[in-house]
């Protein structure tokens, strides 16, 4: 996961599951 600290420290539960849809969506 590349995802920023700034997203990861004030998210971490939601960060999973937004950074694999956005993944999923960017390809």
């Amino acid at each position: 996961m590349s995802t920023p600290a700034n997203f990861n420290g004030a998210r971490p539960v939601i960060d999973v599951n937004d950074t694999a849809m956005l993944l999923i969506d960017h390809q």
